[in-house]
């Protein structure tokens, strides 16, 4: 049985690598069903769901020749746009039937645009994301789910009630709460996955059908509750905070140079997964939008304190001795919130570091000295 979980579990930790990552997609596309690309954390993927259409969250390339996307977009912008740019281009997503983002950033806005102009594929739709979470704006964009709903009808041909809507919910939701299952793991002392697998785990549940993924990752847990993870150092304990962080080869080079990367702050990792879809009486559109916005957010929301409180309590919750942010270039909206993060991070207790990277992985060499150098402050005996 641990031979046969171990490789279910591989499969699951590697769905996002270069080879894999349309696997899923392109299975469910033969068996008739439409996959919709999702470039944004915040599209709600319930929708998706409740119109029997697969939600696939968009990668770029990890090769270092964008040469092509840097003709429509500057060097100087979003590393993650720019790369999947380039996989538009080199038509390594021609299995989609559209995509959709939101206005997280003015990046993300402006790759729509440039994808709309393409015509690469044939729906498109974009949500306006308020920048906060108010009873006015979490009603604006239960307004623009509603327009998200109509706009999916019209793709897949098929109404979507509200019964539709609460199925599609208690799917995601059950995603989301065995994902929390395997991050309550993590406080262990020998957590039963690496960093780097986690990374692996989280967004391979981003790109395959959510009850397929629920059902291999239920199948697994007891398996991950036995397992450790095989570790140089586990004894310290970090925390690295990032956003667009799909690879996890920058994660495996900060466990190399000595330690357990034991919990993270991504887009795709844990905020992505924290907190469910609560109806209590409420319609669901209004539901989801409450959820989706009353999440700690990131930089580019006003209320980004919270999500700096909630990594302050995960530094106490999971033991953790050091706070890494590996901040994207070009993130605007990070570079502005720096001094206040690392500032509330010490305030917690622990040390903490900011670190800029690319997109894909680059001057690793110069990241680990960094690293080495930094653990060398927090390792639990110095």
């Amino acid at each position: 049985m641990s031979a046969e979980a171990e490789a279910r579990l591989q499969k699951l930790v590697t769905s996002n690598q270069p080879e894999n990552r349309a696997q899923w997609a392109r299975e469910w596309k033969k068996g008739g069903g439409k996959v919709v690309g999702i470039a944004c954390t915040y599209v709600p993927v319930e929708v998706l769901v409740a119109a029997g259409i697969m939600p696939w969250r968009v990668s770029g390339t990890w090769s270092d020749k964008i040469d092509d996307a840097l003709v429509i977009r500057s060097a100087n912008s979003c590393g993650y746009c720019n790369h999947v740019l380039q996989s538009l281009l080199d038509n390594d997503m021609d299995f989609l039937d559209g995509v959709v983002a939101t206005t997280w950033e003015q990046d993300i806005t402006r790759l729509w645009d440039v994808w709309r102009h393409l015509g690469k594929t044939g729906f498109t739709h974009i949500l306006h994301l308020p920048h906060c979470a108010s009873e006015q704006t979490i009603k604006y964009y239960a307004g623009e789910i509603s327009e998200f709903v109509t706009a999916v009808e019209g793709l897949s041909g098929k109404k979507i009630a509200d019964s539709d809507l609460a199925r599609a919910i208690e799917v995601c939701n059950r995603r989301r709460s065995l994902m929390l299952e395997v991050y309550e793991m993590r406080k262990q002392d020998v957590p039963p996955l690496s960093g780097a697998e986690m990374v692996g785990l989280t967004t391979a549940g981003t790109l395959m059908p959510v009850d397929r993924f629920n059902q291999e990752l239920a199948d697994l847990l007891p398996y991950i509750r036995e397992r450790q993870a095989q570790l140089s150092s586990p004894a310290t304990r970090i925390m690295v905070s990032s956003d667009f962080a799909d690879n996890p080869a920058y994660v495996e080079v900060i466990e190399d140079a000595g330690c357990v990367v034991a919990m993270d702050d991504f887009d795709t990792g844990s905020r992505y997964y924290w907190g469910l879809v609560e109806l209590d009486g409420r319609d669901p559109q209004r539901a989801i939008a409450h959820r989706y916005l009353g999440q700690p957010g990131p930089a580019r929301m006003v209320a980004w304190e919270a999500q700096i409180e909630q990594t302050a309590e995960w530094v106490k919750e999971f033991n953790i001795h050091g706070v890494i942010e590996l901040a994207q270039r070009y993130s605007r909206s990070r570079e502005m919130r720096r001094p206040f993060f690392l500032d509330r991070v010490k305030q917690a207790g622990v040390q903490a570091i900011s670190l800029e990277r690319e997109y894909i992985p680059s001057n690793m060499g110069q990241i680990r000295n960094r690293v080495q150098a930094f653990l060398e402050m927090v390792e639990p005996d110095a």
